[in-house]
This record gives C-alpha cells, sequence and structure tokens, in this order.
C-alpha cells in the first residue's frame, strides 16, 4: 500500500476496561466493601463480577488502529533500488595525466562519460578536464549538478541545473536533466511542466519522447487517486474479548468467551495533490473492520474509520506531513446498555467520534539503504453511550519513532518503539481518580522477505511488546483496590505468493495471536486467528 495507512506503528493492544463498573465502592475502604458483600446473594455478586471493567471495544478498536499505522508506514518505504552497480578488472589504458596531453580525447571523454551516470568516472574526468585552459563550462556545471545529485544535494543541483536551463532554453539535453532532477527532488509541477514544454520540440528522437511520456506516467500515477483493499474470513474463539476463567474469595467465574466466523474488511484511499514546489495537500483515509453478520453475531461487529487532510512538504529525502483528522468508531449492540441486544445489523451503530492532528516526519537513507520515521499524534475522543461518557471521553496522545532497514536484496527488518497516554475528561470519579486513564510502553520489531528459491514466496513476521500501567487503582479478584498493569504481546505471521494473484488479487494466509497478562484478573485476554486475506491495489 504503495506498500500498508499502511509507518508509525502506535497500538499493540486495547484499552482493556469496558463501559459497565461494578463493585464501584467509592468512598469505601475495602473492610467495609468486604463487609458489604455478606448482604449481597453470590449468584448476583458473580453475575456483576464478570462484567468488569474490561472494555473490549477499544481492545478491538486499537487492533484495528494498530494495522492502519503498520500498513501506512511500509506503505511508504522507498521501492526496491533496480539499479546494479557492475564492476569488473579493467586494465587503465590512459590515466588523466595521458588524458591532458590529448584534449579533444579528453573533452570526448567527459561529454559522453555524463551519459553514464558514473559517479566515480565522471569525478575523475571532471577533475582532469577543469584543468585544461579551453574547456567547456556547460559541461562542467552539468558534472556538477550530477555529482550533487549523486551525493543526495538535491537543492544544490536543482540550483544549478535551473540556473543552466535559463541560460540555455534552447538546449533539449539541459532541459530534460533539470525536469529529471526536478522529479527526483519531489517537484511534481515544475518538473511536469518542463517535460511538457520541451516534449513541443519537433526534432526530438522518439526514443526521448517515449523517455518523456514515462517520466509523465508516472508523475499522474503519485498523484491520482490511490486504492488498496483487503478482504478475508476467519474464525475467531473470543470475538467478545472475554476474559479467562478465574477465581474470587468467594468462588470461581468461568470464561464466557464466543467464536464465530467474520469477515475482516479494509479499504485504504489516497490522493496527493501538488501545489507549488515541495508543497501538496494530502488527504488519506482508511476503514477496517470485522462483521459477524453473515454468523448472526452482529453484536460484536466493529468498524474505526479515519479520514485525514492537510499539508505535506515533500522533497527527496524527507517528508512531513501535517494532518487534521476526523476518527468515528461503530460497534454492534454489545457496546450499548441502552440497546437492545441485536445480532443480525448490517451496519453498526456509531459508537464514538474524535477530532484530531497527526505529525510525521520521514527520512529515508541514502542509496536506499532504509527509512526513519517519527510521529506524534493528538485526539480528543467523545462517546455516544452517556453510561461510557464519564471514564472514557478525553483526549488521547502517543510518539512513536520506528526505523525500516533492508538486509540485501530481500529481506527488509523493521523496529519501533513509542508511548501512548490516556487522560479522561473527568479525572475524579466519586472522589476516586478515573482508573481508565494510563500511560503504556511498546516496541515492535519485523521482518518482510522475498525468497526468490521459492519462486518469489513473500513472507512477513512481526512481533509487539506494550506495558500498560493506569492510574488510580481498580478491584481485583481478591476484592482489594491495586494499581493495575497490563503485559501485553502480538504475534503475527502470514504468507502470500505472486503467481497466486488473478487480476490483481492476491491471496494471503495470516495467523495472529494476541495475549494479555494482568494484575487483575479479570482484565487478561489471550485471541488467536488463522485466515486467508485478499488484497487488490488499484
Amino acid at each position: 500500500m504503495p506498500i500498508v495507512n499502511k509507518v508509525k506503528f502506535n497500538s499493540l493492544i486495547g484499552h482493556l476496561q469496558k463501559h459497565k463498573k461494578p463493585l464501584d465502592t467509592a468512598g469505601k475502604n475495602n473492610s467495609a466493601f468486604l463487609q458489604s458483600l455478606k448482604m449481597v446473594p453470590v449468584s448476583i455478586l458473580l453475575t456483576a463480577y464478570a462484567n468488569a471493567d474490561t472494555m473490549p471495544s477499544e481492545n478491538r478498536f486499537e487492533q484495528v488502529s494498530d494495522s492502519m499505522h503498520q500498513n501506512a508506514f511500509i506503505r511508504d518505504l522507498p521501492p526496491k533500488d533496480e539499479k546494479t552497480t557492475i564492476q569488473a578488472n579493467v586494465e587503465t589504458i590512459l590515466d588523466n595525466e595521458a588524458l591532458k596531453q590529448q584534449p579533444l580525447l579528453l573533452h570526448y571523454l567527459f561529454e559522453q562519460s555524463l551519459n553514464t551516470e558514473d559517479p566515480h568516472l565522471i569525478a575523475s574526468l571532471k577533475s582532469a578536464y577543469e584543468t585544461l585552459p579551453e574547456k567547456n563550462p556547460i559541461l562542467l556545471q552539468r558534472a556538477e549538478g550530477f555529482l550533487k545529485k549523486n551525493a543526495g544535494h538535491y537543492r544544490q543541483a536543482v540550483n544549478i541545473y535551473q540556473r543552466l536551463n535559463q541560460s540555455h532554453p534552447q538546449d533539449e539535453r539541459i532541459a530534460l536533466d533539470t525536469a529529471a532532477v526536478l522529479f527526483e527532488d519531489k517537484q511534481w509541477t515544475e518538473a511536469d511542466m518542463l517535460f511538457a514544454q520541451t516534449a513541443l520540440s519537433d526534432d526530438l528522437p522518439e526514443a526521448v519522447r517515449h523517455n518523456i511520456r514515462r517520466y509523465r506516467d508516472k508523475i499522474r500515477e503519485h498523484n491520482t487517486w490511490q486504492f488498496n483493499g483487503s478482504l478475508s474470513m476467519s474464525r475467531n474463539g473470543n470475538i467478545n474479548d472475554a476474559a479467562p476463567a478465574y477465581c474470587s474469595p468467594i468462588g470461581c467465574q468461568p470464561s464466557q468467551k464466543e467464536s464465530g466466523t467474520g469477515i475482516n474488511y479494509g479499504l485504504n484511499i489516497e490522493k496527493n495533490t501538488p501545489l507549488s514546489g515541495h508543497h501538496n495537500l494530502y488527504f488519506r483515509s482508511y476503514t477496517g473492520g470485522t462483521s459477524y453478520y453473515f454468523d448472526k453475531k452482529s453484536q460484536y461487529d466493529h468498524t474505526l474509520h479515519r479520514s485525514h487532510l492537510g499539508w505535506q512538504y515533500q522533497n527527496a529525502r524527507n517528508t512531513l506531513n501535517i494532518l487534521p483528522f476526523y476518527q468515528a468508531q461503530l460497534a454492534g449492540s454489545d457496546e450499548f446498555e441502552s440497546k437492545p441486544k441485536n445480532n443480525h445489523r448490517l451496519i453498526p451503530n456509531m459508537l464514538a467520534h474524535a477530532l484530531g492532528v497527526q505529525i510525521t516526519g520521514t527520512h529515508r537513507l541514502p542509496q536506499n539503504k532504509g527509512q526513519i520515521q517519527i510521529n506524534a499524534e493528538s485526539y480528543r475522543q467523545h462517546y455516544r453511550p452517556k453510561e461510557k461518557q464519564p471514564l472514557y471521553d478525553g483526549n488521547h496522545y502517543s510518539l512513536s519513532l520506528s526505523l525500516a532497514k533492508p538486509a540485501g536484496r530481500h529481506h527488509l527488518l523493521f523496529i519501533g518503539l513509542g508511548s501512548n497516554w490516556f487522560l479522561p475528561r473527568q479525572p475524579q470519579l466519586n472522589g476516586r481518580s478515573n482508573h481508565t486513564a494510563y500511560t503504556r510502553s511498546f516496541i515492535h520489531t519485523g521482518w518482510l522477505a522475498e525468497w526468490p528459491s521459492l519462486a518469489g514466496l513473500q513472507s512477513r513476521l512481526s512481533a509487539q511488546y506494550g506495558q500498560r500501567r493506569y492510574k488510580g487503582q481498580a478491584l481485583d479478584t481478591d476484592f482489594f483496590y491495586r494499581t493495575q498493569k497490563n503485559y501485553e504481546t502480538v504475534f503475527s505471521a502470514s504468507i502470500s505468493h505472486p503467481k497466486l494473484s488473478y487480476r490483481g488479487l492476491t491471496p494471503k494466509l495470516t495467523w495472529e495471536a494476541r495475549k494479555t497478562r494482568s494484575t487483575h484478573k479479570w482484565a487478561e485476554r489471550s485471541q488467536q486467528q488463522l485466515f486467508v486475506e485478499i488484497e487488490k491495489n488499484f
């Protein structure tokens, strides 16, 4: 996607708190609370305790958000460098000192070297050529511009080529070199205009016209609407994100896990609109989730939608996005106390919405040696159900750093770390700290590979680990208030093969496992999925 919305790597596993808050004994100490248990029928108490504050909706939505951010980071990686350098042992017949004695030959070789785009050869001949008393300053400036570009100094290279083009507007070779360096520096409008202007010349060879068309097609392709979609069917043994079985001083509570077969879906839409120079208007949208409509368990459906629209600065090495966004979360009836159970609803209900801003800076290392990305995000979220608002309305913040680095031509490694925070709008509830507030730190790593020995089989492995510490205290299974900590892990593996593609549809087999350990047993989770996903770029 270009390759995965789709990176910033953000969340690992969701917020493990739910909208219900049973056994809320705010203002009472533990001993008083335990005394009150004597007056409560055990069956009622266990039923209430089973609904402890685990908020599966946030778990599901963070999982979709994880996928969105990871795929966006990977999609933004630069393509493979298809150029190869062929080195051979060549006997040197003439060195630079000998060439200086033959200025016509040196001039010819230097001029021809500019067509080879061999930086070592051009630099060597340039050092000899510029010592000649009679030298062509245009050739020297062209060589200087190329060497600056090759060294990654695009601003200087663009200035050199533009000055040459202004002083020699009829020189088609200079115009094409200038347009090409503007293209590499992501100055789309200026590059396209210069290519179009040069193409009007009557005496251009057909091969040159073909090359101009290729450049202009790439510019249009980069700035047209980009769509990427995926669809898969999965079997999940815990679609309601229930806790495992646990025991308390008054009895044991069995797990209430439900299994189901769902359809996972995702759609990315991107559009870049060049404004001037390096400045662009950038749009990105993502919609994804899971539907259990055909299994008649729509009460557990969930959908996340996010649309960005903002400013993008982009050059050959760097990209800076400042993107305000709108986010919506939709869910089945299980997330609403006020709604009756509805197990066969096609479109989920609006659960929450948010407004925020995302700032992303990306630096591409020279010679396609990798990419570094830093991402910061802030948004304010509001829930529709009134029972959730005191607990979960508030501000979310995140900061992450990611690095992707090729390991040979067919392997890519990536690693990242970061933190995110949630600050509820109501920090105090009934005299106690709102324990839904948390700070979370995480690290993730992964490996993408292509296997030529297996006819191009592609694989992806990834692992994530995070620690989430909640503010305040929550009731544990021993009926004591204490600080909650969650330890979250995610593993996934997928394989696909381009030879199995049909009309751009590529199947991918994915296995995923998520596990949460916690100081509070009711917050623990375990989930595994195996599914075949179909991807399409169009």
